[in-house]
């Protein structure tokens, strides 16, 4: 198994660094982000604390949402902590492994997996129903509806009224193709084309079976000479109880004239 590491830019990294000069003998906070749960950490934010000093700082929920919101906007989605030591020694304090377990669960929805146990195939679940499993481990289940019922809400059930499935030369990525009159999902080398009735209403949603998600996030803590010391956290969503496993772990910088390597230990300088 290999060992963790964070892997981060160069670019986010210096700026990181930066801040924590500029803030000086006092701590600074603030959020690190990927475009993933697979990517490399390439986007941050500094989050406003009040009161800081050499020995802490903390910033508001309120400060938090509202970093979160703009990291979204932005295309990226919460990926971990960052925090200065000012001009001490970078290391993970008490208090660092608190604020970190009481933070970063709470970001860590979009970060998700589930352990996948079939193929990414496409099926049929019954003859209204179809389902397309996708890379995070959910499925995409579509019903079948057909006419409203008159004076109720409920509607008439109907039928495919054709499915039809093919080996294609490539496989593929989950993808679904409504046209007015076929729903078709591809799902690795599988192409299921599935005919729709005149009338009809196609639903569709996102369906989580998996007793078990894993997530990983980070903690960064840098000072002010560059050094740098990080851990990985572990959360583990067990049929909705919360697990956290938290470690050091190496840092791999990354990006236009990075040096490619890990340093042991999740210390570097």
């Amino acid at each position: 198994m290999k060992a963790p590491r964070l892997i981060i830019g160069r670019r986010l990294l210096s700026k990181v660094v930066a801040l924590a000069r500029e803030a000086g003998p006092n701590e600074c906070i603030g959020l690190l982000a990927s475009r993933g749960p697979s990517g490399p950490v390439i986007g941050g934010c500094v989050l406003p604390s009040q009161d800081a000093t050499p020995c802490q700082a903390e910033a508001e929920p309120v400060a938090i949402r509202a970093a979160v919101s703009d990291l979204l906007g932005r295309g990226l989605v919460p990926a971990g902590l960052w925090h200065s030591h000012g001009n001490s020694e970078v290391h993970h304090s008490f208090v660092d492994d608190e604020t970190t377990r009481r933070f970063l669960p709470a970001m860590a929805e979009r970060l998700f997996r589930r352990p996948r146990t079939a193929p990414l195939v496409p099926i049929v679940v019954s003859r209204d129903e179809a389902e397309l499993p996708l890379r995070d481990g959910t499925y995409l289940r579509f019903a079948l509806l057909g006419p409203a019922i008159p004076g109720s809400d409920a509607r008439t059930r109907i039928a495919w009224t054709s499915t039809t499935i093919r080996m294609a030369a490539r496989r593929s990525q989950p993808r679904a193709i409504r046209s007015p009159d076929r729903l078709r999902l591809v799902g690795g080398p599988v192409v299921l084309d599935l005919g729709l009735p005149e009338g009809h209403v196609l639903e569709s949603r996102v369906v989580d079976r998996s007793p078990l998600r894993v997530a990983r996030m980070w903690s960064l803590v840098v000072n002010t000479a560059g050094e740098t010391h990080a851990e990985m956290l572990t959360l583990l969503d067990i049929q909705g109880r919360s697990v956290v496993q938290q470690r050091p772990c190496s840092i791999e910088v990354v990006g236009k004239g990075a040096t490619r390597a890990a340093a042991r230990g999740g210390r570097s300088s």
